[in-house]
């Protein structure tokens, strides 16, 4: 056998082992074609090796298109929709360079929702505590990774949903600007609002992932963190990010900031409070154009779909054109506002989500409550069309907390690089 099939072999084993939990986290595992896949990836070797995701093992969030395959959105009312004629784009990409796709990953209903849980296919639990909730939307995409079955799950990020199940089971995940990965075979919740981006467990492999999937190369430079070219200016919301957050978490966003003090770089308290009132923008376009989308399948949904994802669809019953032309206007106030405050600094950092990691049981009891504690702070990256990198904090007697580096719109690379210097001082004892 091969080195590849070897290990694939390994990871389908390792699935399987995981019973039910295997089947709450991938809605399609094809265990033949992915060792057929394999067997061919090593027969080429020879030619191949030097690919930069050779032999990589990735998952594909229930949205990318593959050629062949049905592309359901972890709903039930499009399991009997056409098979895809081609890959996405993204798909394509990995697979030029080298990657091994290895099944099709759970999420929330549309990718409509924080909390990741899915009554269809279930709800896989986190990996630090099977009792509480994955994270979403892409939470099948972030256990596979958190599992070690995959190296790399490609996700998608409406509000957070690439950078919440990364905080919630200890991953990188980045959320990059827009336009800058292709959205073409992805199936869309809010052409507004989606983008694509990675999770993994190494922060290198991340960046790989991202130079493979990207429109247009980078050029990603970051300084040595013994001796940098010079001390990276940091804001810090003073507001808006840090307000409202557990105990633990804002304790541990404190700790990391004092690290980075303490490592000689500056820290600057910002106000950011005028996002609060402009994020409807995004709750309410995201909404009517979800509604638009699956404007036929809404009484289906009554009986066949998630109960609050339909209420999620239905925010939006009463919009006007008129409305919808105000959101896009309090859209562009929001980006100027963020584009303004965080020009004379690197990076914004603030915590990726405001609280623990809560139970299953309790977001079935309060959906909402648990959804917008969840996804408020990634959500405001998204408003001002943004990027932003979460990175996991190790800490003591608890599992990781996340922290996230945000950048204005096409500052991927300063944010990448300046996550690479962030990521060695708050995590001194990984090997980097």
């Amino acid at each position: 056998m091969g080195q590849i099939k070897d290990k694939a072999a390994r990871s389908l084993a390792k699935a399987n082992a995981l019973g039910e939990e295997c089947q709450r986290i991938f809605t399609e595992l094809n265990e033949a074609r992915i060792l057929s896949d394999a067997a061919a990836l090593d027969a080429s070797r020879g030619s191949n090796q030097a690919l930069p995701l050779y032999g990589k093992t990735v998952s594909l969030k229930d949205l990318f298109d593959e050629a062949g395959k049905r592309t359901t959105a972890g709903s039930l009312v499009l399991q009997d929709v056409e098979p895809a004629r081609r890959d996405a784009d993204v798909v394509a990409r990995l697979k030029a360079a080298g990657a091994l796709i290895f099944g099709r990953t759970n999420m929330s209903e549309f990718a409509y929702s924080g909390v990741g849980m899915n009554p269809h296919h279930g709800t896989p639990g986190c990996i630090y505590d099977p009792s509480k909730v994955p994270g979403g939307s892409s939470s099948g995409a972030a256990l596979s990774v958190a599992h070690q079955l995959c190296d790399i799950a490609m996700g998608t990020d409406t509000g957070g949903s690439v950078r919440v199940p990364a905080a919630v089971n200890g991953l990188y995940g980045f959320k990059p600007s827009q336009k800058s990965v292709s959205l073409e075979g992805v199936h869309p919740l809010s052409p507004t609002y989606d983008s694509v981006g990675p999770l993994t467990s190494s922060l290198e492999l991340l960046i790989t992932c991202m130079q493979v999937i990207r429109q247009e190369p980078i050029t990603i430079l970051a300084p040595e963190p013994a001796a940098p070219e010079r001390a990276l200016k940091l804001a810090i919301p003073e507001d808006t990010f840090t307000d409202h957050l557990d105990e633990s978490v804002a304790l541990a966003f404190h700790e990391s900031v004092q690290q980075l003090n303490d490592a000689g770089h500056e820290i600057h308290l910002v106000s950011f409070a005028e996002l609060v009132e402009l994020t409807g923008a995004l709750r309410l376009t995201v909404s009517a154009e979800g509604r638009a989308f699956y404007k036929n399948h809404l009484e289906t949904l009554k009986t066949q779909g998630d109960q609050h994802v339909l209420a999620r669809l239905h925010q939006s019953d009463d919009l006007t054109a008129e409305d919808i032309a105000m959101y896009s206007e309090q859209r562009q106030q929001a980006i100027t506002l963020f584009n303004d405050r965080l020009a004379p600094f690197d990076a914004l950092l603030a915590p990726t989500i405001r609280c623990e990691r809560p139970s299953i049981s309790e977001a079935q009891t309060d959906f909402n409550k648990v959804n917008v504690s969840l996804l408020t702070n990634t959500t405001y990256i998204n408003l001002v069309d943004g990027c932003a990198m979460t990175i996991p904090v190790q800490r003591t007697g608890l599992p990781p907390a996340a922290l996230m580096v945000c950048g204005a719109n096409n500052q991927d690379a300063s944010v990448i690089g300046v996550s690479q210097i962030i990521d060695r001082i708050v995590n001194p004892e990984l090997t980097h």
